[in-house]
Protein backbone atom coordinates (compact mmCIF):
# COMPACT_ATOMS: atom_id res chain seq x y z
CA UNK A 1 0.00 0.00 0.00
CA UNK A 2 1.13 3.36 -0.78
CA UNK A 3 0.99 6.25 1.73
CA UNK A 4 0.43 9.70 0.08
CA UNK A 5 1.75 12.23 1.85
CA UNK A 6 -0.54 14.88 3.65
CA UNK A 7 1.01 18.18 4.89
CA UNK A 8 4.74 19.34 5.87
CA UNK A 9 6.89 18.18 8.31
CA UNK A 10 8.05 20.29 10.91
CA UNK A 11 11.60 20.34 9.19
CA UNK A 12 10.21 22.03 6.20
CA UNK A 13 8.57 24.28 7.94
CA UNK A 14 11.49 25.46 9.79
CA UNK A 15 13.94 25.48 6.75
CA UNK A 16 11.11 28.52 4.98
CA UNK A 17 11.02 30.40 8.10
CA UNK A 18 14.66 30.63 8.17
CA UNK A 19 14.75 31.50 4.30
CA UNK A 20 12.15 34.18 4.74
CA UNK A 21 14.11 35.74 7.35
CA UNK A 22 17.23 35.94 5.57
CA UNK A 23 15.10 37.28 2.66
CA UNK A 24 14.02 40.09 5.08
CA UNK A 25 16.94 41.32 6.24
CA UNK A 26 17.96 43.16 3.11
CA UNK A 27 14.51 44.58 2.92
CA UNK A 28 14.71 45.89 6.26
CA UNK A 29 18.14 48.05 5.87
CA UNK A 30 16.49 49.13 2.90
CA UNK A 31 13.69 50.57 4.20
CA UNK A 32 16.21 51.92 7.14
CA UNK A 33 18.42 54.08 4.65
CA UNK A 34 14.84 55.14 3.41
CA UNK A 35 13.67 56.10 6.31
CA UNK A 36 17.00 57.99 7.18
CA UNK A 37 17.28 59.76 3.63
CA UNK A 38 13.63 60.98 4.32
CA UNK A 39 14.46 62.50 7.44
CA UNK A 40 17.30 64.46 5.41
CA UNK A 41 15.20 65.73 3.03
CA UNK A 42 12.34 67.00 5.76
CA UNK A 43 14.90 69.14 7.18
CA UNK A 44 16.19 70.82 3.80
CA UNK A 45 12.30 71.68 3.42
CA UNK A 46 12.25 72.72 7.04
CA UNK A 47 14.82 75.11 6.27
CA UNK A 48 13.48 76.10 2.86
CA UNK A 49 9.78 76.90 4.51
CA UNK A 50 11.82 79.03 7.19
CA UNK A 51 13.60 80.86 4.96
CA UNK A 52 10.62 81.64 2.30
CA UNK A 53 8.57 82.84 5.37
CA UNK A 54 11.54 85.04 6.85
CA UNK A 55 11.77 86.60 3.62
CA UNK A 56 8.47 87.04 2.85
CA UNK A 57 7.81 89.10 6.16
CA UNK A 58 11.34 91.16 5.71
CA UNK A 59 10.10 92.32 2.50
CA UNK A 60 6.39 93.35 4.14
CA UNK A 61 8.10 96.55 5.70
CA UNK A 62 8.87 99.76 4.30
CA UNK A 63 12.23 100.65 1.93
CA UNK A 64 14.09 102.24 4.04
CA UNK A 65 13.12 100.50 7.21
CA UNK A 66 15.68 97.97 8.10
CA UNK A 67 18.43 100.22 8.89
CA UNK A 68 20.67 100.43 12.44
CA UNK A 69 19.05 101.18 15.42
CA UNK A 70 15.99 100.51 14.46
CA UNK A 71 15.27 97.13 15.88
CA UNK A 72 12.20 95.99 16.77
CA UNK A 73 12.70 92.10 16.63
CA UNK A 74 14.31 90.04 19.19
CA UNK A 75 17.44 89.81 16.95
CA UNK A 76 20.23 92.02 16.69
CA UNK A 77 21.81 94.02 14.35
CA UNK A 78 25.45 94.13 13.36
CA UNK A 79 27.01 97.38 11.95
CA UNK A 80 27.00 97.97 8.56
CA UNK A 81 30.00 97.13 6.42
CA UNK A 82 31.49 99.09 3.60
CA UNK A 83 29.47 97.73 1.25
CA UNK A 84 26.13 98.77 3.09
CA UNK A 85 24.89 95.94 4.33
CA UNK A 86 23.07 95.18 7.63
CA UNK A 87 22.61 91.70 9.15
CA UNK A 88 20.13 90.66 10.86
CA UNK A 89 20.13 87.49 13.42
CA UNK A 90 16.74 86.54 13.61
CA UNK A 91 17.24 84.17 16.30
CA UNK A 92 17.01 80.15 16.36
CA UNK A 93 13.72 78.05 16.08
CA UNK A 94 13.23 74.31 17.32
CA UNK A 95 11.53 72.41 15.40
CA UNK A 96 11.02 68.61 16.39
CA UNK A 97 14.75 67.71 17.68
CA UNK A 98 16.88 70.26 15.08
CA UNK A 99 17.78 74.14 15.85
CA UNK A 100 17.70 76.14 12.75
CA UNK A 101 19.01 79.76 12.81
CA UNK A 102 17.98 82.34 10.94
CA UNK A 103 20.00 85.76 9.56
CA UNK A 104 18.67 88.86 7.02
CA UNK A 105 21.16 90.45 5.55
CA UNK A 106 19.75 93.84 3.99
CA UNK A 107 22.69 95.24 1.07
CA UNK A 108 22.10 98.52 -0.61
CA UNK A 109 22.59 97.65 -4.52
CA UNK A 110 24.03 100.59 -6.86
CA UNK A 111 22.22 100.41 -10.54
CA UNK A 112 23.23 101.42 -13.26
CA UNK A 113 21.17 102.62 -16.17
CA UNK A 114 22.06 103.24 -20.16
CA UNK A 115 19.16 105.76 -21.24
CA UNK A 116 18.35 106.62 -24.92
CA UNK A 117 18.87 110.24 -25.11
CA UNK A 118 17.97 112.41 -28.65
CA UNK A 119 20.10 115.57 -29.67
CA UNK A 120 18.62 117.19 -31.98
CA UNK A 121 21.44 119.48 -32.34
CA UNK A 122 23.41 117.26 -34.59
CA UNK A 123 20.65 117.55 -37.98
CA UNK A 124 18.33 120.10 -38.20
CA UNK A 125 14.49 119.60 -37.28
CA UNK A 126 13.69 119.11 -40.86
CA UNK A 127 16.06 116.76 -41.92
CA UNK A 128 15.44 112.93 -41.97
CA UNK A 129 18.92 111.57 -43.36
CA UNK A 130 21.04 109.84 -40.37
CA UNK A 131 18.07 109.76 -37.97
CA UNK A 132 20.11 106.98 -35.75
CA UNK A 133 22.88 109.80 -35.42
CA UNK A 134 20.79 111.79 -33.57
CA UNK A 135 20.41 109.50 -30.31
CA UNK A 136 23.09 108.46 -27.82
CA UNK A 137 23.12 106.25 -24.72
CA UNK A 138 24.00 107.90 -21.45
CA UNK A 139 24.89 105.90 -18.40
CA UNK A 140 23.02 106.64 -15.55
CA UNK A 141 24.48 105.55 -11.82
CA UNK A 142 21.24 105.86 -8.86
CA UNK A 143 22.36 104.84 -5.65
CA UNK A 144 19.75 103.53 -2.66
CA UNK A 145 17.10 102.23 -4.97
CA UNK A 146 17.50 98.79 -5.11
CA UNK A 147 18.10 96.29 -1.95
CA UNK A 148 19.11 92.90 -2.13
CA UNK A 149 17.50 90.94 0.50
CA UNK A 150 19.22 87.05 1.21
CA UNK A 151 17.50 84.98 4.17
CA UNK A 152 19.98 82.14 5.20
CA UNK A 153 18.93 79.58 7.37
CA UNK A 154 21.67 77.13 9.34
CA UNK A 155 21.30 73.58 10.91
CA UNK A 156 22.72 70.72 11.89
CA UNK A 157 22.18 67.11 11.42
CA UNK A 158 21.72 64.70 14.13
CA UNK A 159 25.70 63.01 14.57
CA UNK A 160 27.03 65.48 12.40
CA UNK A 161 30.51 66.57 13.18
CA UNK A 162 30.77 69.50 15.34
CA UNK A 163 33.30 71.06 13.68
CA UNK A 164 32.09 70.55 10.02
CA UNK A 165 30.22 73.37 8.36
CA UNK A 166 26.30 73.17 8.99
CA UNK A 167 23.80 72.33 6.40
CA UNK A 168 21.99 75.61 4.91
CA UNK A 169 19.59 76.81 2.64
CA UNK A 170 19.90 80.61 1.22
CA UNK A 171 16.75 82.81 -0.54
CA UNK A 172 17.98 86.27 -1.87
CA UNK A 173 15.68 88.68 -3.85
CA UNK A 174 15.88 92.08 -4.87
CA UNK A 175 13.23 94.78 -3.70
CA UNK A 176 13.14 98.30 -5.63
CA UNK A 177 12.14 101.68 -4.57
CA UNK A 178 10.30 102.62 -7.36
CA UNK A 179 7.91 106.18 -5.62
CA UNK A 180 10.94 108.12 -5.91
Amino acid sequence: MIRIKKGMTLNEIMLAVVILAVAFIPIIGVISSSLRATEKDDHIIKGMQLCQEKLGIALQFPFDFFVPNNSPFNGSYESPNANGKLILTLGNQQIKHITYNSVLTVATETVNFSVPVVDFSVKPHNSCDNAASWIHTENTTVHNMVKRYTVTVTWREPGDDPAADPKFYTLSVLKANVQR
